[in-house]
C-alpha cells in the first residue's frame, strides 16, 4: 500500500494488494460513515461518497458505520436468508432463464434488464426491472465513478441524479438494502455475467471449464472500498488522523489474486450478505448456459 499525505491538503492510503484490502477492512480503527474531515482533498472525497450514497438524508448501508445495530441486524437477516436461498437454489426461475439466454446470445442489454429483475426479485417476488428502472440504477452507478466536475454540476441541475435515487427507492418500496442491491451491487453481478458471455463464445474453451473455474475466472468484485479514520492513533496503514482515508482497489486485487475472500470481504465486519448466493448463481448460470439450449431451467431448479 501507499500513502499520498500533504499537510491541510491530503491524506489517502492506496491499496491494491489481496492481503492489504482484506486486512485493512478488518481494520478496527478503520470504519465507514466519511465524516466531513481532515484535509480539503478528503473532506471533497468524503462528502462526495456520503452525497452519493444518501437518499433523502438517509446513508445506503454500504456507508452506515461498523457498530450500527440496525445496519448489523439487517445484514445478519439478508446473509441467513441469501444463504439459505443458495442451498436450495431458490432465486427467480423466470429471470434465471433471461439471463441463460441473454448470455447465450451475449446481449449486454437483456443481461442487464434480466440480472436487475432477478436482484430485484430477492427481496420482492413482485419487482419488475423495467428500461426506466434499469436507466436510475447506471445513472446512480455513473455518478458514483464521475469524476467530472462539469458533469455533477449538470446532474445538480437537472436533478437527474436525484429522481433517480426516488424512483429506485419507489420499486423498492423504501428497503435501503434492496436499493443497493439494484442501485449498486448489480452491476458486479451483470459484469460478472458479460464475462460469462464472452467466456461461452470460445466454445471450444467453454466446454472444458467446470462451473468452479466459471466463477473463478467471471467474478468481478466492487471496484473501490473506502474507509476512514474516525480518531486519531495507529491502525495498519500507519498512524492515521481524524478524517484519512482508505481507499482500497478490490477489483485490481480480485484480478491479480482471484478469491471470494477478497471480493465479498469475508474477513471483515462488512461482509457481503451475498457472498455464498452470488457463486452458487454464477455456478448455475455456467451449468445452464453450457447445455444444449431449452434446458435453463432445469438447470435452476
Amino acid at each position: 500500500m501507499r500513502r499520498i499525505r500533504l499537510p491541510l491538503l491530503i491524506d489517502l492510503i492506496l491499496a491494491d494488494k489481496s492481503a492489504d484490502v482484506r486486512s485493512l477492512a478488518a481494520d478496527p480503527s478503520l470504519d465507514r460513515g466519511f465524516q466531513t474531515r481532515g484535509p480539503l482533498v478528503n473532506r471533497m472525497i468524503a462528502r462526495r461518497i456520503r452525497s452519493g450514497m444518501t437518499i433523502m438524508g438517509i446513508p445506503l448501508p454500504s456507508i452506515v458505520e461498523r457498530d450500527d445495530r440496525e445496519r448489523q441486524q439487517r445484514q445478519s437477516e439478508l446473509e441467513d436468508a441469501f444463504t439459505a436461498m443458495a442451498g436450495k437454489k431458490g432465486w427467480d426461475e423466470e429471470s434465471f432463464d433471461r439471463i441463460v439466454a441473454a448470455i447465450r446470445a451475449d446481449d449486454s442489454r437483456e443481461i442487464a434488464l434480466a440480472t436487475l429483475s432477478l436482484v430485484g426479485k430477492l427481496f420482492d417476488p413482485a419487482f419488475e426491472g423495467t428500461k426506466h428502472t434499469l436507466y436510475a440504477s447506471q445513472t446512480l452507478d455513473r455518478a458514483l465513478k464521475n469524476r467530472n466536475p462539469l458533469l455533477s454540476i449538470w446532474w445538480s441541475m437537472t436533478g437527474e441524479v436525484r429522481h433517480a435515487k426516488q424512483k429506485l427507492k419507489k420499486v423498492s418500496s423504501g428497503d435501503f438494502a434492496a436499493i443497493h442491491a439494484i442501485g449498486i451491487a448489480v452491476h458486479n453481478l451483470v459484469a460478472s455475467f458479460e464475462r460469462m458471455a464472452d467466456l461461452l463464445s470460445h466454445q471450444s474453451a467453454a466446454s472444458r471449464i467446470s462451473p468452479e473455474e466459471a466463477v473463478v475466472r467471471v467474478l468481478v468484485a466492487p471496484e473501490t472500498v473506502a474507509r476512514q479514520a474516525h480518531k486519531p492513533g495507529p491502525s495498519l496503514a500507519g498512524v492515521l488522523s481524524p478524517g484519512s482515508l482508505v481507499l482500497m482497489n478490490t477489483r485490481a486485487a480480485q484480478e491479480a489474486n482471484p478469491s471470494s475472500r477478497t471480493a465479498f470481504l469475508t474477513d471483515a465486519w462488512s461482509i457481503c450478505p451475498a457472498h455464498q448466493l452470488v457463486p452458487a448463481l454464477l455456478m448455475s448460470v455456467w451449468s445452464a448456459a453450457t447445455k444444449p439450449a431449452g434446458t435453463g431451467k432445469e438447470a435452476s431448479q
